[in-house]
């Protein structure tokens, strides 16, 4: 289960500083914050959601956001687990369909191969996009197809190399959809960058192709599919759509990721239970990331 998931290829130790030669310097995958009421803040809600309306004919819009919760829901029995420090996806497009067995559904929006990186820190809410009321199709739809194209996430870690033992933190980033755009360039599907970093030590950088997928626990009605353009999250909703109504919609998707790094505690000398251990060439067994559950819904 994912047990190359964290696998550096790390230097040895230098007795007299403690320190570890790096493999690659990490490059910083930084940009500049959107401003509150563009698609792709992460910030609080915005106190207005005012912006160009994309409906030249004047008429109302509906705005979708993506919106983070680390309420508390049931894990996995047997593993552990902890929110990550932060952690951001890319959101491309967004499908719905009358039920599960709907061979074509409707496809809401498509942002295109980079799609939106948006914040799942707690209370994050980012503007996806914003459409003309009257572009919706009418009807009830019971689930929908969410596209991703990225995630990057930190977490905490314990590294165990040559009898020295470093509290410290990954930093990672990996493509899940081709034309994904992570450390300034666009990366085919599977591409990824795990960097650690310690207290005294440069940051120790690898990556390639290849990485395993961010797997949902299943539990909270959500799983992760590879459809032909990419990662896609497959969940249940209920909600109708009337594109005849006459004012300013917001539709909300709503994530969850309360704890959704798990992995599998391993016996093994100076392994902790509860923490995140690794070695150069090997991790605990990851059992998921990504989203716990999704919820579809109409705000007022």
């Amino acid at each position: 289960m994912m047990r190359r998931l964290f696998a550096l290829s790390l230097l040895a130790l230098t007795a007299c500083g403690s320190s570890i030669a790096p493999i690659d310097s990490p490059q910083s995958d930084a940009s500049p914050s959107p401003s509150p009421t563009s698609p792709g803040d992460s910030g609080s809600p915005p106190a207005s959601d005012a912006g160009p309306p994309p409906d030249a004919q004047g008429g109302p819009t509906v705005t979708i956001h993506v919106r983070a919760t680390q309420a508390p829901v049931s894990q996995v029995p047997g593993t552990s687990g902890q929110t990550p420090v932060t952690q951001r996806m890319a959101f491309k497009s967004l499908t719905l369909y009358t039920s599960e067995a709907d061979p074509t559904g409707y496809q809401v929006f498509d942002l295109g191969a980079a799609g939106v990186e948006v914040g799942l820190d707690d209370k994050n809410d980012t503007v996806l996009t914003r459409l003309p009321v009257r572009s919706l199709k009418a009807g009830k739809y019971t689930f929908a197809r969410a596209g991703v194209t990225s995630v990057k996430f930190k977490v905490k870690a314990t590294m165990h190399n040559l009898g020295f033992i470093l509290p410290g933190e990954f930093d990672n980033m990996q493509a899940l959809s081709d034309g994904a755009v992570l450390g300034g360039q666009a990366r085919k599907k599977g591409w990824y960058r795990y960097t650690f970093s310690a207290t005294g030590i440069p940051p120790q950088s690898v990556e390639g192709d290849n990485a395993p997928l961010p797997q949902s626990s299943g539990r909270g009605g959500i799983r992760l599919e590879d459809g032909p353009g990419g990662m896609v999250y497959a969940f249940p909703i209920d909600l109708v759509i009337d594109p005849g109504v006459t004012v300013d919609l917001k539709a909300i998707w709503e994530v969850n990721t309360h704890e959704n790094f798990r992995w599998t505690d391993l016996r093994v000398v100076n392994y902790a239970a509860g923490v995140f251990d690794s070695t150069p060439t090997v991790s605990e067994p990851v059992v998921s990331f990504g989203a716990n559950s999704g919820r579809l819904f109409w705000e007022q």
